[in-house]
């Protein structure tokens, strides 16, 4: 309820950024839910879509990172590892150095949030 909220009113104030942002933390609800990754995806897959008329600037290279992030994670959880270190390596990681360590609209992205999953993997989490 309170993500829905939020879009209304990034709806309401025409702000692209803040938009993303609803849709951001609505991807993570989903996310958190059973058998939620594939929603969480296509939400966050139509809000980077979103982003693309909007001028670039690091604020919107952090919320198109966070968002990627959030496929990333959708794709783990549906065990489709090779996509998910794809999109990390390929689409993520470019917009965190961009972006550099920042807390845009609370997403926290930055290139911490990409070395984050690879020590992961490399400890022995991913593919099995």
């Amino acid at each position: 309820m309170v993500a829905d909220r939020a879009r209304r009113a990034a709806e309401d104030a025409d702000d692209p950024i803040r938009l993303a942002a609803a849709h951001w933390d609505f991807g993570h609800c989903l996310l958190s839910q059973e058998g939620g990754a594939g929603e969480a995806a296509e939400v966050a897959e139509s809000a980077v879509q979103q982003l693309q008329d909007v001028p670039d600037s690091d604020e919107k290279a952090a919320m198109q990172g966070a968002l990627e992030l959030v496929c990333v994670v959708a794709d783990a959880q549906s065990r489709r590892w090779w996509h998910a270190r794809q999109r990390l390596g390929e689409r993520a990681a470019p917009l965190a150095l961009r972006a550099g360590e920042a807390n845009i609209q609370w997403t926290v992205f930055g290139p911490t949030n990409i070395h984050l999953p690879r020590q992961h993997r490399d400890a022995g989490g991913g593919e099995r």
